[in-house]
C-alpha cells in the first residue's frame, strides 16, 4: 500500500512540474512552394546521383561509358607449365628492377597519365627462363542490360559491339606497353 502511495504522490508531482514547464509552440505555415520543391528536387538529386555517380570517387553511376580502373591480371605460365620468357637463367633479374623499369616505360609511353603504382610484377627463375605475372589497372565498360541478365554489365565485354571495340583497343595498348617493356628489360640483361 505504501508503495502505491509513493508512485501516485511522485506522479502528481511530475505531472504539476511537466505542465508548469510545457512550452506553447506555435507553428507557423510553410510555403507550398518549399513543400512542391522539396518534393520534386529530393528524387531528382537522388536519380542523378544514381545515374552520374559522385565525382572523386569510384562510383561511376550506372551510365554507359568507358571508365578507367579495374584491376587486370595477367598469369605468363607462373602457376603452370606454359612457356614463359624463354632465355638462358643465369641471367640475373629481379621483380624489384623489372618493376622499376616498366613503371618509367609506362610513364614515358603514356605521358604520366597512367598511375604506374599500380603495376606490380613477380618473376620467377626457372631453367628454360623466367616466368612472370603481373597486375595493372585498365579501362572497363558498363552499361544498362534493360530486359537483360544480368540487369547491369561491368567490366571488358559488356555486350555492346562499340564499348567493347574501345575497352579492348584500349587495354591492348597498355598490355602492349607493358610486353614491349618487359621484353626492353630482359634484353637488357643480356637475353636473346
Amino acid at each position: 500500500m505504501g508503495a502505491l502511495f509513493v508512485a501516485s504522490a511522485c506522479h502528481s508531482i511530475l505531472r504539476r512540474v511537466a505542465l508548469g514547464m510545457a512550452v506553447n509552440l506555435q507553428s507557423q505555415k510553410t510555403n507550398p512552394v518549399f513543400g512542391v520543391a522539396l518534393f520534386v528536387l529530393l528524387p531528382l538529386i537522388t536519380l542523378g546521383v544514381f545515374y552520374f555517380g559522385i565525382p572523386g570517387t569510384e562510383f561511376n553511376g550506372v551510365r554507359p561509358g568507358i571508365f578507367f580502373g579495374m584491376d587486370y591480371h595477367y598469369n605468363n605460365g607462373m602457376n603452370n607449365s606454359g612457356a614463359g620468357r624463354i632465355m638462358d637463367n643465369r641471367i640475373v633479374c629481379t621483380s624489384a628492377e623489372a618493376q622499376a623499369y616498366v613503371r618509367q616505360r609506362l610513364n614515358v609511353t603514356f605521358g604520366g597519365s597512367y598511375p604506374t603504382q599500380s603495376f606490380v610484377i613477380t618473376l620467377v627463375n626457372y631453367p628454360a627462363g623466367y616466368k612472370y605475372q603481373y597486375s595493372c589497372k585498365t579501362w572497363y565498360a558498363q552499361r544498362l542490360n534493360i530486359g537483360g541478365s544480368p540487369f547491369f554489365r561491368k567490366g571488358a565485354e559488356v555486350g555492346d559491339a562499340q564499348l567493347d571495340a574501345e575497352v579492348a583497343l584500349k587495354h591492348k595498348s597498355v598490355a602492349d606497353a607493358v610486353e614491349a617493356a618487359l621484353e626492353e628489360y630482359f634484353k637488357s640483361k643480356g637475353a636473346k
